[in-house]
């Protein structure tokens, strides 16, 4: 059945695409899907950028909205490295 999800093509250098590529083998996950994830997690980063441009056009400061962005990033990064080393441990046993 057709998704009703609007799609976009995107060029990717190379060297992305390999990247990329390699993960979803590593995961056995086609790469569209990958991608798709990874931008959807990406979305709350997107959202908090939009705000802090927001915060820039009417002359405010963005700090507080760049240090939630990045204390969020690293506990982002810290659960994700353990989901990535949880699972090649589950694919060993």
């Amino acid at each position: 059945m057709p998704t009703r999800k609007p799609r976009t093509n995107i060029t990717l250098d190379d060297d992305v695409n390999e990247v990329f590529q390699r993960l979803a083998e590593l995961l056995n996950t086609p790469k569209a899907t990958l991608m798709a994830d990874f931008l959807q997690s990406m979305k709350p980063h997107a959202q908090e950028i939009i705000e802090a441009i927001e915060l820039v056009e009417k002359n405010k400061s963005p700090s507080l909205v760049f240090a939630k962005m990045f204390a969020k990033a690293q506990l982002q990064m810290g659960e994700s490295l353990n989901d990535v080393m949880q699972s090649v441990g589950d694919k060993n046993d």
